[in-house]
């Protein structure tokens, strides 16, 4: 089985409170990687300020927004429908490298 083809651990990074808006944080990750903290820091202080930007919108005030290697899936309830977003980074340099992403061209999984 290749690296692409792997399961994907999901483990549960506490909650990002924002203005009106509460999302569960997930990674998704390879059983043997490892995902430092930074990223993690990183990537709820990059949530909140796309909130505060009004870049992600608060609708029914709950979400979720998961973590991969190299992608930050966002998922933002809009009464029984979910908007999703996605994002681009390169690993070890998430501020420098983070980009908004089409869900038709890349999918709708991390």
């Amino acid at each position: 089985m290749g690296n692409e083809d792997a399961p994907r651990i999901a483990q549960p990074r506490g909650l990002v409170t924002c203005d009106r808006l509460e999302m569960k944080f997930y990674s998704m990750l390879l059983e043997d990687q490892a995902r430092s903290c930074w990223d993690n820091v990183n990537a709820k202080t990059f949530l909140r300020s796309e909130v505060a930007r009004k870049h992600i919108q608060p609708f029914s005030g709950l979400g979720f927004a998961i973590l991969s290697r190299d992608m930050l899936n966002v998922e933002v309830w809009d009464g029984i429908f979910l908007k999703n977003q996605l994002y681009g980074f390169k690993q070890g340099d998430f501020f420098a490298t983070v980009r908004p992403m089409e869900v038709k061209d890349e999918g709708f999984c991390c």
